[in-house]
Formats: structure tokens, C-alpha cells, sequence
């Protein structure tokens, strides 16, 4: 299994960030609107995410720990063997906090395109928690 790890840091405090990420309804619409176009919800905690670009993809809730700010989802239908995404937050003083967003993958060659995908979100999210 391929595990693709993300960590950064933004200039707001865990909180506010977190209010964002954790948003599993509307988050992704916030974090990078350019990108998202539209975030549908669905039966079982399931989200229809649709890209600027027309892709679908559709991810199930699978925890939310606010006390932790740790949000817990996977793939759904995308052919992909198997998926976890965890996005987690954590303080670093009053108005600063650091992400840490990692996607294990089968096939390990979903890495090959999955890595270059977060790394050009990883700067939308920090600009836009920046904002927030």
C-alpha cells in the first residue's frame, strides 16, 4: 500500500482551520473553490465532489473527532483497491497551526498520480485557511 503524506502549515489558529476541514458538507467548496465546483451530499455520509474539470468524486465519511480535528473518509466507486484519507489538525501557538493530509492507496501506483495532485492543492488549502 502507497501512503502519500502532506504536512503544512497555515497562519490561523487550529480552530478556524479546523471549522473548515472539518466541514465534510462544505469544506472542499472552501478550501479550494477553483477547484471544487460542487459538493453534493448523499445517503450513508457520502459527499458527490465535482471538479472544475467535470471529474466526480464521490468519498464516505468515515470519523469525525472534533476534539482531535481529525476527519477520517475513503473512496467510493472510483476503482481504486482500497482508500483512507485523514486530514488532521494541530495547534502551533494561538494563530498558527499545522495540517497533516495523508491518502493510503492500492494499487501503490495510484501514489504516481495522487502525489502530484495534492502537491498543487496543498497551497490552495494554505491560502485559503490563510483567509479564513
Amino acid at each position: 500500500m502507497a501512503s502519500v503524506l502532506r504536512e503544512f502549515t497555515v497562519g490561523t489558529s487550529a480552530d478556524k482551520a479546523w471549522s473548515v476541514i472539518g466541514d465534510f458538507a462544505h469544506g472542499p467548496l472552501k478550501l479550494a473553490p477553483d477547484v471544487f465546483v460542487s459538493c453534493d451530499m448523499e445517503p450513508e455520509n457520502t459527499r458527490l465532489l465535482t471538479f472544475s474539470d467535470g471529474t466526480k468524486a464521490r468519498e464516505q465519511l468515515i470519523s469525525r473527532d472534533d476534539k482531535m480535528r481529525r476527519g477520517v473518509w475513503r473512496w467510493v466507486d472510483s476503482g481504486i483497491i482500497h482508500d483512507n484519507t485523514t486530514m488532521q489538525v494541530f495547534p502551533e501557538g494561538d494563530n498558527a497551526c499545522r495540517v497533516i493530509w495523508v491518502h493510503d492507496v492500492l494499487p501503490d501506483s495510484a501514489a504516481e498520480w495522487l502525489a502530484p495532485t495534492m502537491n498543487k492543492l496543498v497551497p490552495l488549502f494554505q491560502q485559503s485557511l490563510n483567509n479564513s
